[in-house]
């Protein structure tokens, strides 16, 4: 499967990652959506926050309104916890939903 055939990974994303080598689902899955995004480069907190939730839907196979809460504070936390910029290489498992309280 190409990585563009993933959710929420258009042409757009699917070249962004491409220029990092990211170029298969498989891949992105081992690195995770917070290194992926930190290895993009992405500047804008903005699109710092949606690249990251598409990325994470992309690898659990569902679009971006699929996820959870728990996922979805999880990857809030992982951007506060770096300053809205990940620059360090966090994995979304490093956060336990239960632990957010």
């Amino acid at each position: 499967m190409a990585i563009s055939e993933l959710p929420n990974i258009g042409s757009n994303l699917a070249e962004k990652l491409g220029g990092v080598g990211i170029h298969h689902p498989e891949q992105l899955a081992a690195l995770g959506s917070v290194a992926c995004v930190r290895m993009m480069g992405v500047a804008d907190d903005e699109d710092v926050a949606e690249i990251m939730l598409a990325l994470e839907g992309a690898i659990r196979g569902v679009p971006v309104a699929q996820l959870d809460w728990h996922t979805r504070t999880a990857l809030q936390r992982a951007l506060a916890t770096t300053g809205g910029w990940v620059d360090e290489d966090v994995h979304l498992v490093e956060y336990d939903p239960l632990w957010l309280g």
